[in-house]
C-alpha cells in the first residue's frame, strides 16, 4: 500500500476516484481516494491498526479453504477494522465472519444492516485478483431468480465494492 501525499485533498483525489472506476480500472487509485476519504470526511486518516491483519485474513482463508482475492485482502488491510467507514448500512464483516452461501457458491463478506441483502464473490472468481461482486436480496418475498439463484451482479471488480461504499453509507447515515 502506498502512502498519500499530506498535500493532496478529497477535491484532488476524485481524480482517483475516476481512475479507480473508469474504463481502465486502477485499484491502487480506489485505495488512494480511500485514504483521502477517510482523511478528508472523518479527519481521520486511515493508521496501520485500522487495517486486518495478514495473519488474521490467511485464518480466514485457512478456515474457509478457499483463496481470498488481492482486492478483498487490500480493502481489509487497509480499512478493514474502520467501523465509521464499514459499518454504517451495510458492514463489512470480520474475517473470521466471512462465510460461504454453499447452496449458491459465494464467499460472502459484506451485509446490510437488517440482513436484507449480502454481498459476495462467487467461488469460480475468487482466482482473479479484482472479481466482480454479486448481491443478494433477501426480501420477504424475493423477486423471480436472476443469474445464479439470486446472486446478480453488483460491481465489476471487487476494489469498486468498498470504494463508493464509504462515501455513500458515511454520508448517508451521518445526514451528509
Amino acid at each position: 500500500m502506498t502512502k498519500e501525499s499530506p498535500s493532496s485533498n478529497l477535491m484532488l483525489d476524485l481524480d482517483a476516484l475516476t481512475a479507480a472506476v473508469g474504463e481502465r480500472p486502477d485499484r491502487q487509485a480506489a485505495w488512494r481516494f480511500i485514504r483521502a476519504f477517510a482523511r478528508d470526511w472523518s479527519q481521520r486518516p486511515l493508521a496501520e491498526a485500522d487495517g486486518c491483519t495478514p495473519a488474521e485474513l490467511d485464518a480466514a482463508r485457512a478456515r474457509l479453504d478457499l483463496p481470498l482475492p488481492t482486492a478483498l485482502r487490500e480493502a481489509y488491510q487497509l480499512l478493514g477494522n474502520r467501523k465509521d467507514l464499514t459499518d454504517n448500512q451495510d458492514s463489512l464483516l470480520a474475517p473470521q465472519d466471512l462465510h460461504l452461501d454453499e447452496d449458491r457458491g459465494v464467499l460472502v463478506f459484506r451485509v446490510e444492516n437488517q440482513a436484507c441483502a449480502y454481498w459476495g464473490i462467487r467461488v469460480t472468481d475468487l482466482d482473479q485478483d479484482d472479481p466482480p461482486v454479486v448481491v443478494r436480496a433477501d426480501l420477504v418475498r424475493p423477486p423471480p431468480t436472476t443469474g445464479r439463484r439470486g446472486w446478480t451482479g453488483s460491481a465489476s471488480r471487487s476494489s469498486r465494492s468498498p470504494c463508493p461504499r464509504p462515501c455513500a453509507r458515511t454520508t448517508t447515515c451521518s445526514g451528509g
